[in-house]
């Protein structure tokens, strides 16, 4: 699910959902900075929220043919909130049944994690219950806030990793290329 970057999935995104653009008319999606400074000042309408996780849904039943079976919001966004219950009502009534809640606890919390992911941390806490009332069970593991922009070596990875490892059924990795 993705509020962040790009153009929404919303036909009319301009009329339909305004609050999640960027002001500058381009039609994109505010970004992760903006959206959260809105988030924050309560200028993201809900019923926007839900047109636009709506689209996204009605997009991948289309494609795949099926509702997807988790959903994990694209920087995050999925906790916040505002957007937490209407991705929870929405993705419940359609079946989807896991969520990735990014909630690292352990680890070397002792780092300093950037705003953001302290922002992530907390409200990741606060919404699981939000997600399990809707059917959606969430991850009970999470590693990557405590490395989140940091020049992180393999060790400080696996030790982030090893406190998580009670928990660990899976695991999904995001990719850098260095171009």
């Amino acid at each position: 699910l993705n509020l962040t970057e790009g153009r929404p999935m919303t036909a009319d995104p301009q009329r339909r959902i305004p609050s999640l653009l960027h002001p500058d008319g381009s039609g994109q999606f505010r970004g992760k900075t903006d959206l959260a400074a809105a988030c924050a000042a309560a200028e993201v309408v809900a019923a926007e929220v839900r047109i636009e996780v709506q689209a996204q849904l009605a997009w991948f039943e289309r494609v795949v043919g099926c509702p997807p079976s988790h959903v994990d919001g694209h920087q995050h966004y999925h906790v916040t909130p505002i957007v937490a219950p209407i991705v929870a009502e929405v993705m419940g009534a359609a079946g989807v049944t896991r969520v990735r809640i990014p909630h690292e606890a352990g680890g070397n919390l002792a780092r300093a994690l950037c705003p953001r992911c302290k922002v992530v941390r907390e409200e990741a806490a606060a919404v699981r219950h939000i997600y399990e009332s809707h059917g959606l069970l969430g991850s009970d593991a999470f590693v990557g806030c405590t490395l989140c922009g940091l020049a992180y070596t393999a060790e400080d990875l696996l030790e982030a990793i090893d406190a998580q490892l009670a928990y660990l059924n899976g695991c999904v990795v995001h990719q850098t290329v260095e171009i």
